[in-house]
């Protein structure tokens, strides 16, 4: 069940980037709909998308490995920031973090929807 939970985090934190972009991009292009900004979004940013997925899957694998190999030993709590937080709160934060930062760092390397939006209002104006 932790798993779906962190899954769920992971997928929260993609989502949250996302919401950022489309709605920087219905900001910056006024002359589209949000529901053209999302769908050229989604047919665009796929392969952004799914690499995000596949870092997601191996951020799950390797929770999975540790914890079943007991790599950070049999420990219920975390010391952090002078805190003591529970292993599986730390683990819920880390996996929404993966989630936002590993899809926002994938977005700036591999993101195309500004170039094919600046050249659908090249052709507009």
């Amino acid at each position: 069940m932790e798993y779906l939970f962190i899954l769920a985090f992971q997928i929260a934190g993609v989502i949250v980037h996302v919401t950022q972009k489309i709605k920087e991009f219905d900001i910056k292009y006024p002359e589209k709909t949000r529901k053209e900004i999302r769908g050229l979004f989604y047919e665009n940013e796929w392969s952004s998308l799914g690499i995000s997925a596949s870092f997601l899957l191996v951020h799950l694998l390797i929770h999975g490995a540790a914890d079943y190999y007991k790599w950070f030993g049999d420990f219920q709590y975390i010391q952090l920031f002078g805190w003591n937080l529970p292993v599986t709160l730390v683990s819920l934060g880390l996996a929404f973090m993966v989630g936002y930062a590993g899809q926002r760092w994938i977005y700036k390397y591999l993101g195309n929807l500004e170039s094919v939006l600046d050249k659908g209002a090249d052709k507009i104006k």
